[in-house]
């Protein structure tokens, strides 16, 4: 991916390298250090939290108007049990990318969508082994929904690149 100049700071910065990505659900981060080593059992693409919610995480990808390049957000999805041990089970098999998707609701708020993103209806498509499942936001009305459809100029990127840089995903 080309770099792109920060608005903010001035400064170059490699688009790949600055994509906003969550690294706990919400739920989870929202808890502390010392009771998520109780009540959380998690790695990079799994989450459970007490052993009744179930995560697995995810790109969502959204087309890039003047590339042919995606800006790929980082983030999680709650998936019922079954349908988490579905995506488990399923996770380093040759043919995943095969697999019916999975529907689930986003765990993570992007705090650049005034109407916010947390509990909004998804479905996982999955990928090949080793590349992270891909989401498509299904409430089309919601303004995510509108960008991931249609893409967004580079601009527009620049604006997430500011708040990943500058608030700190």
């Amino acid at each position: 991916m080309s770099p792109i100049t920060c608005q903010v700071c001035g400064q170059t910065h490699p688009l790949d390298e600055i994509e906003g990505s969550f690294t706990l659900p919400d739920v989870v981060a929202n808890i502390s250090r010392i009771a998520r080593l109780v009540r959380v059992k998690s790695d990079r693409n799994f989450c459970i939290l007490d052993n009744k919610t179930f995560f697995v995480r995810c790109l969502l990808p959204i087309p890039l108007h003047e590339s042919s390049d995606n800006y790929c957000w980082g983030v999680w999805v709650q998936l019922s049990e079954d349908l988490f041990k579905r995506a488990k089970h399923s996770w380093s098999s040759r043919d995943r990318e095969h697999e019916a998707p999975l529907d689930g609701v986003l765990a993570n708020n992007i705090l650049l969508y005034e109407l916010g993103t947390l509990n909004l209806p998804v479905q996982i498509k999955h990928s090949p082994p080793g590349i992270a499942p891909t989401i498509r936001i299904l409430s089309l009305s919601h303004p995510l929904a509108i960008e991931q459809e249609n893409g967004v100029s580079v601009a527009r990127a620049m604006e997430y690149n500011h708040f990943v840089l500058h608030r700190h995903v």
